[in-house]
């Protein structure tokens, strides 16, 4: 059949359709961000390895309980976000050769906590966040404790969580409630201790320390301090024993609460306090945890 003009025009406006006609479109996945640690994050985590390997040259039992607090903070630092946790994102930093090297484990153990005193307090102070802060502080308290191999570090409870910040005078407060009820037990205990023995006069000085500290805090709170109560809920204290066992609860609950009101207040108020409580804990037997401070309501 003859080819018409029609057919001619029909033909081109088919190809000219054709021609024109957008390319199929073809969606490329689109890559999730890289995870970037915070440098405080990853310093602190590089001086925790060495601490780790520091630690592991020790003797057991300290040595496994004091390995099961530095894999505790470990796992965090390693994690996407600290305060939550999870799965490692991070690689873990790789041991220096002078830790493996060293002749003496307790020259090794000494420099390594105090590499991981160093990199917390300089965390401490660049976290903008008063999670992180108490979550680096609490690194810093922990990594005290393991400073003194005699003391066997405690258990892992309590762990770091996101948390609405806490005004600085309600953290003060809350330390402020801490001192009242260990004067009311060291007062119970200075009635049931005779004068002549020696642990009066060290239940004195101590309580004449928490005098001082208690005036501190209510000078900073003013009119804003807590109403203190007559009678605080107590570990029974009959003797010197109950009395030790009671005093060493209380002052790991002042630990605490010192830590709430560093995070809250600031790193250069109250932490020196909050640092003093470590020996003193230890000093009674009690056993620092793996996160001090962290206290779940």
């Amino acid at each position: 059949m003859p080819l018409t003009r029609r057919h001619l025009f029909a033909g081109l406006g088919a190809l000219v359709f054709t021609s024109c006609a957008p390319e199929p479109v073809v969606d490329n996945p689109i890559a999730s961000p890289k995870p970037s640690q915070d440098p405080g994050v990853s310093a602190l985590s590089a001086a925790v390895t060495e601490l780790s390997g520091a630690v592991s040259r020790q003797s057991d039992p300290w040595r496994a309980a004091a390995l099961a607090q530095t894999s505790a903070w470990q796992g965090r630092l390693l994690a996407t976000d600290p305060l939550v946790g999870g799965e490692p994102v991070f690689p873990e930093a790789s041991l220096s050769p002078s830790v493996s090297q060293s002749s003496d484990p307790g020259v090794g153990l000494t420099a390594a906590t105090q590499l991981v005193m160093d990199a917390a307090t300089k965390a401490l102070e660049e976290a903008q966040h008063q999670p992180m802060r108490l979550l680096h502080l609490s690194v810093l308290l922990a990594a005290k404790g393991l400073t003194n191999p005699d003391a066997l570090p405690g258990e892992v409870t309590n762990e770091p969580y996101q948390y609405q910040d806490v005004a600085d005078k309600t953290a003060l407060g809350t330390a402020l409630t801490h001192v009242w009820a260990l004067l009311q037990a060291l007062e119970k205990g200075l009635g049931l201790t005779p004068p002549k023995d020696s642990q009066h006069a060290v239940l004195l000085a101590r309580h004449t320390e928490l005098k001082d500290l208690r005036d501190r805090l209510i000078a900073v709170l003013g009119t804003d301090r807590p109403r203190q109560d007559g009678h605080y809920e107590l570990p029974s204290i009959t003797d010197a024993a109950s009395l030790q066992a009671a005093q060493t609860v209380l002052e790991l609950k002042l630990l605490d609460g010192l830590a709430g009101a560093v995070a809250a207040a600031g790193e250069k108020d109250w932490l020196n306090e909050a640092l003093a409580q470590v020996p003193r804990v230890q000093a009674l037997g009690g056993k620092l945890p793996a996160w001090p401070g962290w206290v779940h309501s």
